[in-house]
């Protein structure tokens, strides 16, 4: 008998916890999967910086992870595909630059529209370009680099075919007057590994990371393609005052959702992208890197796209650039 009490006093006090948990339980709210910036070059490079500054204030702001996911190739075009057909739900963003715009006025077989695929959410930043010599080029100045150009054929290298920093070392050369081979990566990073190695004599890179082979010692910082100098490298000049006037060649940074994405998460994306990129030490990361802030949304980024979709491919088509 006092077996039967004590057993049924404990199934009635389980029975009890269990049905005061389940309401808890089910009033709990589920944790927001990561939000993925799917970078659409290799890890090292400017737009992978960016990101991955982003990521880590916005996930605070946000209250979920954000995670960077390296997607690299063709140009940018692969990872920009992959978003482009992800779910429309506010999880995936593309982190990418300007070659969002240059890859598809490249080829047509990139794959995705840069205006139907996508919808805006906000530039971060905007960035010249460094012009780098290989230590053991003995190239230190523009002027050596136009008289080895004339001398020899040298070879240069890029984050890859039809991307901003690719068309602005066509631009240099076009500048100068001199023929430089182009060998193109898959990203950034890995044409300042072979940089520094001395498998290419040249290399253009954004700002952003470009400085950082030059402080290695293995590679030598010739000139900005910016308006004035840059201050995190005051003792580097401009194209425009070693005998260019007039030149200049920068590139943005930015994210971009699926379309089909809710104008409400898109809003609430901007609106805390925005309120990063004004925190004083974005501001001042930035800046120690040589870039500065930049924030074009809504229907000024849209035109910003249709605008340099024309310019770029105005540039390509005059350059006579092939997609490899």
């Amino acid at each position: 008998m006092l077996f039967r009490t004590v057993r049924t006093v404990m199934l009635l006090t389980t029975f009890f916890a269990m049905s005061m948990a389940m309401p808890i339980a089910r009033g709990q709210p589920q944790p927001a999967p990561p939000l993925r910036l799917v970078v659409p070059f290799a890890a090292g490079g400017p737009a992978d910086t960016i990101a991955r500054e982003l990521a880590q204030r916005l996930s605070p702001r946000l209250n979920r992870s954000v995670i960077v996911e390296n997607r690299p190739g063709a140009g940018g075009a692969i990872g920009a595909v992959a978003v482009a057909k992800a779910a429309p739900d506010g999880n995936t963003l593309l982190a990418t630059t300007s070659a969002l715009v240059t890859t598809p006025a490249l080829s047509s077989d990139a794959g995705y529209d840069p205006m139907k695929d996508f919808v805006p959410v906000s530039t971060s930043a905007r960035a010249g370009f460094v012009v780098l010599a290989s230590g053991q080029s003995r190239i230190t100045t523009i002027a050596e680099l136009v008289s080895q150009a004339k001398a020899r054929q040298l070879s240069y290298g890029s984050s890859g075919t039809g991307t901003p920093i690719h068309l602005a070392a066509e631009l240099i050369k076009r500048t100068l007057g001199i023929s430089i081979a182009h060998v193109p990566y898959k990203g950034s990073a890995n044409a300042l590994t072979d940089l520094m190695g001395g498998h290419v004599d040249i290399a253009v890179d954004a700002v952003l990371t470009g400085f950082r082979a030059a402080g290695s010692g293995q590679a030598v910082a010739i000139a900005v393609t910016t308006e004035k100098r840059v201050p995190a490298a005051p003792n580097v000049p401009t194209i425009a005052e070693l005998g260019y006037p007039g030149f200049e060649a920068s590139a943005w940074y930015g994210l971009f959702a699926p379309t089909g994405t809710p104008a409400t998460i898109v809003a609430r994306l901007a609106e805390h992208t925005a309120a990063v990129v004004r925190e004083p030490d974005f501001v001042a990361k930035l800046q120690a890197l040589g870039a500065e802030t930049y924030v074009v949304q809504g229907e000024s980024l849209s035109r910003l796209v249709r605008n340099e979709t024309v310019k770029w491919g105005d540039v390509i088509r005059g350059s006579g650039i092939k997609a490899n």
